[in-house]
């Protein structure tokens, strides 16, 4: 693919069916990337970890099966990873924190096991969305030293959404 000026590819809400083509991964001037809302399948494409300058992946309400590939969290200037409604299993990959400031939403898929604790690191962190998926075990306690967390949706783990008022943890239900 020729279209190296190219910063924004967005093909949300448009009925599109079948697997991503790899050739997405070669727009290497690619900051946005939403294919949101069609009907892609198959497994995440991990050949989009050498979209360097990514800024925000949104691959939700697709059908997607797989894993999250841990090489995501080597993109450093990702800040939205938006991979909810989809039917991704597996572990949410610790590398993730390696993106320095970063939201998260992996609502309604099938994840298991537990909340990574290395994700406490992403000081940057303003929105953890974990809904409605198979996690296990506790939100690690450290999650408070995210000074910039809004809202942490764990719903599956614990009824309730968390709003966090740095440097006050507080805790509503809604």
């Amino acid at each position: 693919m020729k279209l190296s000026n190219l910063t924004t590819l967005d093909l949300a809400g448009n009925d599109i069916s079948g697997e991503i083509p790899s050739t997405i991964g070669d727009l290497a001037g690619l900051q946005t990337l939403n294919l949101s809302k069609n009907g892609f399948s198959g497994g995440i494409p991990a050949g989009f970890s050498s979209l360097w300058s990514l800024h925000v992946l949104n691959l939700s309400a697709n059908s997607f099966s797989g894993v999250i590939p841990a090489t995501y969290g080597y993109l450093q200037y990702l800040r939205v990873l938006s991979l909810s409604y989809n039917n991704i299993t597996g572990e949410i990959p610790a590398d993730l924190a390696n993106c320095s400031n970063l939201t998260v939403q992996l609502r309604y898929n099938h994840l298991s096991g537990p909340i990574p604790e290395d994700l406490a690191r992403l000081s940057a962190l303003v929105e953890l969305d974990l809904g409605q998926n198979n996690l296990s075990g506790n939100i690690p306690p450290d999650i408070s030293n995210c000074t910039s967390l809004v809202t942490l949706w764990t719903a599956t783990i614990s009824p309730a959404i968390f709003q966090i008022r740095s440097p006050i943890f507080r805790s509503s239900r809604r």
